[in-house]
């Protein structure tokens, strides 16, 4: 999917979000873009999703 289509989708779900607490959702293209520079897939592995309280 791309990166478009995905930030869609998710902005889709949270326009009709009704929970207690507020979400930030953010949506990225590489899992570096999220974590740094050092966060890379031969230092942690894929990435798939974070969630960070």
């Amino acid at each position: 999917m791309s990166l478009a289509e995905v930030q869609r989708i998710a902005d889709e779900f949270l326009a009709g979000y009704n929970g207690n607490d507020p979400l930030d959702l953010r949506v990225v293209n590489r899992q570096e873009d999220a974590y740094g520079p050092n966060a890379t897939r031969a230092r942690y592995g894929i990435v798939k999703g974070g969630c960070h309280a």
